[in-house]
């Protein structure tokens, strides 16, 4: 960000930071860390609201022209694999929430939410409430969503009997910083040579939501548990996650990783393979 510490006036604040904006788009910036910039102006000066119409004009127009940099979807085995991995190298809880945020299509932020008084489980289904989710603040309510999986249910199990151990029962699963939950997970994919998809927490989501509506093809059964209020922007969210599937590509060494550490849960859970969900797709490697 530009130097704001000699603007006299919030005309020329205005003017500044909209000049700044238009050299971020010239030099070829990611849309949305200048988005983020422009939210983190009104946040931390919050007088700044309402009075940056030029720099949100050019914003606005930027994004007419620039595609949004969504997460891309990450597929079944792939979250499988990342699980498995983090099983085999002692980060249980991260192995859970990865589960979780794919079976149960959860945003990041509801992630790193969730605490072992958050569930209700028992040897065949289990409820998960979200402490905070988007829509549940809209509506005043807490928001519900059901595990049938008995991979995620057991390593959820797990997860909550490690945490309750501890003596935690009222404490977020996710004991550390959001950037470090990112970190690991980035690190995760490096482990596994996915690097180059791009995955991001996000990608949990769209993959869950991908995956259930490849899984019953139901696309309002699917909204439902993904708990979207804008169908519209759903479908189109969805639609776009089964197109980008045949483009997420890895190399031979990745297909192995992922075959390997994924095979963890089909060794300990044949049902996992035939599930309720659908059948999963087998990763061949060759």
């Amino acid at each position: 960000m530009p130097a704001l510490d000699d603007v006299a006036t919030e005309h020329e604040l205005d003017d500044v930071i909209a000049n700044w904006v238009q050299t971020e788009f010239e030099d070829g910036t990611p849309l949305h860390l200048v988005g983020d910039a422009l939210s983190g102006i009104h946040h931390f000066e919050p007088f700044t609201r309402k009075r940056l119409p030029k720099s949100w004009r050019l914003y606005g127009i930027w994004r007419k022209y620039e595609i949004p940099c969504r997460a891309p979807p990450i597929t079944q085995d792939l979250c499988l694999a990342m699980a498995g991995w983090c099983i085999q190298h002692n980060e249980l809880v991260m192995a859970g929430l990865l589960l979780l945020g794919f079976h149960c299509l959860l945003r990041t932020g509801e992630i790193l939410q969730l605490r072992p008084c958050d569930f209700v489980l028992d040897a065949i289904s289990g409820v998960v409430s979200i402490p905070s989710s988007k829509s549940g603040v809209r509506n005043n309510s807490r928001e519900n969503v059901i595990i049938k999986d008995p991979c995620t249910l057991e390593v959820v199990q797990a997860m909550l009997d490690l945490r309750s151990a501890q003596g935690f029962p009222r404490t977020p699963c996710w004991d550390k910083s959001g950037s470090a939950f990112r970190s690991l997970f980035r690190k995760i994919t490096e482990e596994l040579d996915v690097l180059a998809l791009n995955l991001r927490p996000y990608s949990l989501r769209r993959g869950g939501a991908t995956y259930e509506m490849q899984s019953h093809g139901l696309m309002e059964r699917t909204l439902i548990r993904g708990r979207w209020k804008n169908s519209n922007v759903a479908r189109l969210y969805i639609c776009e996650g089964l197109a980008m599937l045949p483009r997420l590509t890895m190399s031979m060494r990745a297909k192995f990783l992922v075959a390997r550490y994924s095979s963890i849960f089909i060794n300990e859970h044949q049902s996992f393979v035939d599930g309720g969900r659908g059948k999963r797709r087998k990763t061949k490697v060759s």
